[in-house]
């Protein structure tokens, strides 16, 4: 179990398990956070490409013990569960779960320490109060998340989403812009992809997957109608303010362009989960 303890391990051994997803993921998730934390921030690019990887691991960590909560113990009361562990390795992992959660606490605090020292003796300022208070919603969220099996997951699911694309910004930049910070990360990706969570048929929302329809498709659509108002307000009121929003817009339009290329003319099929698909009537 000890490469259980490894930031990143049970994301890529349980939920990323084709290399086409973890270069999808790098894309969607560190580097877009990156970016988002570069234009935002006032600190030096050295200071931050010391600490992304710090605080961006500590995250991934504490966020691993609600997948390893989910996969674990809440799908034993699914009737319809997504499993992502064998029989016997789920079974090893429920017969050290405290311990291996109290290793992942304690390797997030070792990163958090870390970060904290980096912080102290770089020279420059971090709100790392404000990202310890992101780590503990994160894990109350995912606590609630997978506590309950309704429509409340959806909202849960929002704000697991946002936390995610949201503490490290918050972490290293952000004063004085914090509402088009939050206004820019809701909807550069956790407002789609919470959409797109809420098609699963347990939420029962059918005109909602009808809109939907493919995903590939709906988020080229969404990003094109995202970069077009940012373009257009560029226009109207002058390109300085709305430089980042263009920029994440811009940078997501492309790569779902290029997703979309590639699941057509490649023929890459996706990964699926029987969450999405429809149950099977009685």
């Amino acid at each position: 179990m000890i490469r259980y303890i490894v930031p990143g391990f049970c994301l890529f051994h349980t939920r990323l398990t084709r290399r086409l997803d973890r270069v999808s993921w790098v894309i969607v998730n560190p580097l877009a956070i990156l970016l988002l934390s570069y234009v935002f921030t006032d600190l030096s690019l050295p200071f931050l490409l010391v600490g992304f990887p710090l605080g961006f691991l500590c995250f991934l960590s504490i966020y691993e013990t609600g997948y390893i909560e989910n996969d674990v113990v809440t799908v034993k009361g699914e009737d319809r569960p997504t499993v992502r562990f064998s029989r016997e390795e789920a079974m090893r992992i429920e017969e050290s779960y405290w311990p291996l959660i109290a290793w992942k606490v304690a390797i997030a605090l070792l990163l958090l320490m870390s970060l904290t020292l980096w912080v102290r003796y770089g020279g420059e300022a971090a709100r790392v109060g404000l990202f310890v208070g992101c780590l503990v919603a994160a894990r109350f969220f995912f606590r609630i998340h997978n506590s309950i099996r309704n429509r409340w997951n959806i909202l849960t699911y929002l704000g697991l989403s946002v936390l995610k694309y949201l503490s490290l910004p918050l972490l290293f930049g952000g004063e004085g812009r914090t509402l088009e910070l939050v206004l820019l990360t809701v909807t550069m990706f956790p407002l789609v992809r919470t959409v797109e969570h809420a098609t699963k048929p347990l939420y029962r929302f059918p005109g909602l997957r009808r809109f939907v329809g493919n995903f590939d498709t709906f988020r080229v659509k969404y990003y094109c109608i995202l970069f077009a108002l940012a373009w257009t307000a560029a226009l109207l009121w002058g390109f300085q303010p709305d430089v980042p929003f263009l920029l994440l817009y811009g940078y997501f339009l492309a790569f779902r362009i290029g997703a979309l290329v590639a699941v057509r003319l490649l023929r890459y099929q996706r990964t699926s989960h029987t969450a999405y698909e429809d149950p099977v009537e009685p």
